[in-house]
């Protein structure tokens, strides 16, 4: 009988020891965060052979100094690096402080501006690092709400680039991107503690209120934002905290930039709440539809450089559209309460002069059959709020 239950306890054990190996492996400590880095890298960011210009891996390895040396109070660093196609496949991986540790390797055909490429990172990360929580930076190239565009980049060092909405990945065929509805049609299944766009022109009325039920938080930039991104050997550890410091973060990037001189002291950074949108977009469709003609005089403050231009200061359009000062008083005090930090170095590349910045950006409309130029009126903005305009 002794035996019998030995050779039960026997079995019992080889079997759980059997399924334990079947599991994923887990952190022995529990995690409080995981952070989540969409980094798009197979383009100009990633393909010099400047060593000082291969962006993905400057910002890695400032992502490692984070992890080394800071407390990210047991949080998870998960970056999804697309490199250049030379470098091979795209990777799933994990910055730790011993190192960067691959996790899963994908097929290297995997178009990663494909939005079931993102919804499958994603789930793929809650499989591997799971926690209470999650917060997501996207990395690459974009250009706010725009679906098709010949706008130019203004810094010299990418006069080359004519980035479409989030991501643009090179490809046999030319170049892929992600339109920003497909983007929000993944991110709004999903609750990030916030959401930060190391990325160009993405604090666009248009592009948040797309992501306004992605997260509570988004920082971006409204005009374009160097190559070099944010400082993350900085930023990684604020992200960590219990609550994120993103405030801080912000002020980290913004002076960065904003310590350097000439054409390089230039950026632009703000945080967004986007629980307060529809109270933005109720007092903007209220000005909308008041059908206000704009001053003769009225100069709108570019945020993209040249006659392209697709993202104005938000605030200096809806005022001019304003039927009255208590209306005009009423889009301050929302607008304040949506955009609680934001801060613009005096020029952007030493060419466009930031008379206006009130930390968003937007496109103005000259007449209706304008919405279906670049794929505007595929946005929520044009249909919930712009379209009264011409009602």
């Amino acid at each position: 009988m002794k035996f019998d239950i030995f050779i039960s306890l026997l079995i019992a054990c080889i079997g759980f020891v059997s399924c334990s190996n079947d599991e994923p492996k887990q952190n022995a400590t529990k995690t409080n965060r995981t952070i989540l880095v969409y980094m798009i890298a197979n383009n100009s960011l990633g393909n010099s052979t400047d060593p000082n210009r291969q962006y993905d891996d400057k910002d890695l390895e400032e992502m490692l100094t984070a992890v080394a040396s800071k407390d990210i109070n047991n949080g998870r660093l998960i970056v999804y690096h697309v490199p250049p196609a030379k470098e091979g496949a795209p990777s799933l991986k994990e910055v730790t402080p011993n190192g960067i540790v691959d996790l899963k390797t994908y097929n290297s055909s995997t178009l990663s501006t494909d939005p079931a490429q993102l919804e499958q990172v994603i789930s793929d990360t809650y499989k591997l690092a799971p926690a209470p929580d999650y917060g997501l930076i996207l990395w690459s190239h974009s250009s706010a709400w725009v679906e098709y565009t010949t706008a130019r980049s203004i810094s010299s060092e990418q006069n080359n680039i004519k980035p479409l909405a989030f991501g643009e990945e090179i490809t046999t065929n030319g170049t892929s991107h992600m339109k920003i509805t497909s983007l929000a049609k993944v991110l709004n299944k999903h609750n990030f503690s916030f959401i930060y766009f190391d990325s160009c022109h993405m604090a666009s009325i248009e592009v948040i209120y797309e992501l306004k039920d992605a997260t509570k938080y988004i920082v971006a930039s409204a005009t374009e934002l160097p190559a070099n991104g944010m400082p993350y050997d900085q930023n990684i550890p604020l992200f960590f905290m219990g609550t994120p410091q993103l405030i801080q973060a912000c002020q980290n990037t913004f002076n960065s930039y904003n310590s350097l001189t000439g054409a390089n002291r230039t950026c632009s950074i703000s945080l967004i709440e986007t629980t307060h949108l529809e109270e933005l977009a109720s007092i903007s469709r209220e000005i909308f539809s008041a059908k206000t003609t704009l001053p003769s005089s009225f100069s709108p403050q570019q945020f993209v450089y040249g006659t392209n231009c697709y993202s104005f200061d938000f605030e200096q359009y809806l005022s001019a559209l304003s039927p009255n000062e208590d209306t005009t008083k009423n889009l301050k005090n929302i607008l304040n309460k949506v955009v609680i930090y934001k801060n613009a170095t005096p020029y952007i590349w030493g060419e466009i002069k930031m008379d206006y910045h009130c930390g968003l950006g937007c496109h103005i409309l000259k007449q209706k059959s304008d919405a279906t130029k670049r794929g505007y009126n595929n946005h929520l903005w044009w249909q919930d709020v712009v379209k009264y305009q011409f009602q």
